[in-house]
């Protein structure tokens, strides 16, 4: 005979039911207490998700300034070191123009996303 396919919330809540249901037969049955209601433990699981949210975007606002740090030194610097060696080595500057052409490239992308990214709320 053929069953019925289960979807993964279903899984998780017999799952829940199933710890407390162990529990029954302790000491004092606590499927009672407020914090065994599904409703209140999704709660407070959305709350601790909001939580690291926010720690996440704190994390990420670092980086975010790392990332535009890194992008304004190379700006500065390249063209200095690619102008130091054309006296000396012009075919490494030849390939090194080459990789700083495609860098400044893809920096140029990542500084609109920094653009967007820094008109977010919560950015600092």
């Amino acid at each position: 005979p053929s069953h019925e396919a289960l979807s993964l919330d279903t899984v998780i809540k017999y799952s829940f039911l199933g710890e407390f249901e162990l529990l029954r037969f302790s000491r004092e049955d606590i499927r009672d207490c407020p914090w065994a209601k599904p409703a209140i433990r999704e709660g407070v699981m959305s709350y601790y998700k909001l939580l690291c949210a926010r720690k996440e975007i704190e994390r990420l606002n670092i980086e975010v300034l790392c990332l535009l740090t890194s992008i304004q030194d190379e700006l500065a610097s390249f063209p200095v070191y690619i102008q130091d060696l054309k006296e000396t080595d012009p075919p490494l500057v030849h390939e090194i123009s080459l990789q700083w052409s495609l860098r400044r490239s893809i920096n140029s992308q990542h500084l609109e996303k920094i653009q967007k990214i820094m008109k977010l709320p919560g950015c600092s």
